[in-house]
């Protein structure tokens, strides 16, 4: 009977799987051997090509795991495979073009990798297809997605969580600062680290600031995007979840995040692209097309209609190798396939500034926030999501803690990054010729480099972790939590207005196009906004609970 027990938990396909990482192992400990002929060359393999050795360990490793049935391996195996198909992906188009552009000999050779390539494409999706079916999963006991408790009330998902509306309500208020000092304080300095052509020399903005208030002024508003981003894929996963829980179907959940993106990409084009380009000179159009944070919010919705089908744990592999890959992702086969399809340059420029390489080079076709690194910052929301509801409502409030290290541990490898003045600094310290406070905390927004991100996304766990610590409070929906709260109950609606309000207010009563405030002026202009704001905003959260099942449920 132990026998038939035995063969039941490990089926054939799992017996396959672990001789197939053995096999690898095997054969690369083999030329390993090979290659080796002295203490000199194992030294010089093991330290310049420390893949190689670690690819042997990794696959003996895995075989075991695999075969000891632990729940490790299964989540190790999913990660390898994606991230093996990503990698493998981007190497067909460079071989496409070898085979199109060189001599047959070259051609023959890359059509046989291109052929080689493709089976290991193969071969990783069947692997992620046998693990991913029901009865392999339940060997390795992976969990589903979530677990929906029997009582409603416990259940996370089925309630808003204070706090996420909190931290949301905090970066809600700065971004309005940063906005209505974009509008009217002259002294506001932005598009840190963009890429520019002046004089055709390429080069990454730095801006001067007039003086350190300025620059701090700019720096607190950091926080927004992250923040917002990261939100957005936590309340993603939450709203996914608990639809699920209510009985809805995949189809319905993906066409439902496919039309909120498409009305995040209207609310761009035809509202916020013309109110931020408002009064452009004669010779320049209004730049519908621009991307924008809801554009780039859109986008990353829409491949998260898909994409959320996959395990959370290879999401945030695939939302780390996102971020901490980001400034090796340039994409030259795709922009030598789209010339040989005679694709035009403006379409070329866009889908640059779409994908990776934000500026405003080529009119219309500009924007700040492209999927890389932003969807990885998504993901990282939406592994949060999904984690949260593994916990009752009343218990998460024991996350503050573990969300504080979480938050020092990013602002400790902020740090070292800083620090080292290299990788992951896209505008790097000046160093001895202006080592100062400003100096360590200029960074770069445009693209987020890896500091950017560390440092942002850091203090947003420490926003999180005080919501979780003033929700349980008696007066928390009261008073200035109360305000903050309402904002980020509603952050679709408050920043479509926000942007309105500061932008136009002024503009109705005929001010001069150069009219601009000082500092103590802008910020009295932002207090009154963010007061109208509050009114309109507990005016639409009333609107939109009495007409559930209208197009409000999108914004």
């Amino acid at each position: 009977m132990n026998e038939i027990s035995e063969k039941q938990a490990r089926p054939l396909g799992l017996t396959l799987l672990v001789g197939y990482n053995l096999l690898i192992g095997i054969m690369v400990l083999i030329i390993l051997l090979l290659v080796i002929h002295s203490w000199e060359s194992f030294f010089q393999l093991f330290f310049n090509e420390l893949i190689t050795p670690a690819s042997v360990v990794g696959s003996f490793l895995l075989a075991y795991g695999l075969w000891m049935r632990r729940n490790w391996a299964w989540w190790l195996s999913i990660i390898i495979a994606l991230i093996g198909i990503f990698v493998l992906w981007f190497n067909i188009p460079v071989l496409i073009i070898v085979l199109l552009d060189f001599t047959v000999e070259e051609s023959v050779l890359s059509l046989e990798a291109i052929l080689i390539i493709v089976s290991y494409i193969a071969n990783y999706i069947i692997i992620i297809f046998y693990l991913t079916r029901s009865h392999v999963k339940a060997i390795f006991n992976v969990k589903a997605i979530a677990k929906p408790s029997q009582n409603p009330v416990q259940n996370p998902v089925q309630a808003r969580l204070p706090f996420i509306d909190f931290a949301r309500g905090i970066v809600m208020v700065l971004m309005a600062w940063d906005h209505v000092s974009v509008f009217w304080n002259p002294g506001r300095r932005g598009n840190e680290g963009l890429w520019m052509l002046p004089d055709g020399v390429p080069t990454l903005y730095r801006p001067v600031f007039p003086n350190f208030t300025q620059f701090l002024l700019r720096f607190i508003t950091h926080w927004c995007a992250p923040t917002f981003i990261f939100l957005a894929g936590t309340a993603l996963a939450l709203s996914t979840v608990g639809r699920l829980a209510r009985g809805e179907s995949q189809r319905d959940i993906t066409l439902r995040i496919i039309k909120r993106g498409a009305i995040l990409l209207f609310f761009e084009a035809f509202i916020i692209a013309p109110a931020f380009f408002y009064n452009l000179p004669p010779h320049l159009p209004t730049p519908y097309l621009y991307f924008g944070v809801l554009a780039s919010i859109a986008i990353c919705f829409i491949i998260f209609s898909v994409l959320r089908r996959i395990p959370p744990i290879a999401i945030l592999g695939f939302s780390i190798f996102i971020i901490i890959g980001q400034p090796f992702f340039k994409f030259d086969w795709l922009w030598h396939i789209l010339i040989r399809l005679g694709v035009g340059d403006g379409f070329r420029w866009y889908l640059k500034v779409i994908l990776f390489h934000p500026n405003f080079e080529w009119w219309p076709y500009v924007g700040l926030y492209p999927i890389i690194p932003w969807i990885g910052v998504m993901g990282l929301g939406w592994c949060f999501g999904i984690f949260l509801t593994s916990y009752e409502r009343e218990k998460i409030k024991r996350l503050v803690l573990p969300i504080v290290v979480v938050g020092g541990a990013a602002l400790v490898l902020w740090f070292v990054v800083r620090l080292l003045k290299g990788y992951g600094n896209r505008l790097p310290r000046l160093g001895n010729t202006d080592n100062t406070i400003q100096d360590w905390l200029f960074m770069a927004k445009y693209p987020p480099s890896i500091a950017f991100l560390l440092w942002t996304l850091g203090g947003m766990c420490f926003f999180l972790a005080l919501g979780l610590i003033l929700q349980n409070r008696s007066n928390f929906s009261r008073g200035i939590t109360g305000v903050i709260l309402t904002f980020g109950k509603v952050p679709l609606f408050f920043y479509i207005i926000h942007i309105l309000l500061y932008k136009f207010w002024v503009s109705w009563i005929n001010r001069p196009t150069s009219f601009q405030m000082n500092l103590v002026g802008t910020a009295i202009f932002w207090i009154i906004g963010l007061i109208i704001l509050w009114r309109l905003c507990i005016w639409y959260e009333k609107l939109k609970k009495s007409h559930p099942d209208s197009l409000l449920k999108y914004i």
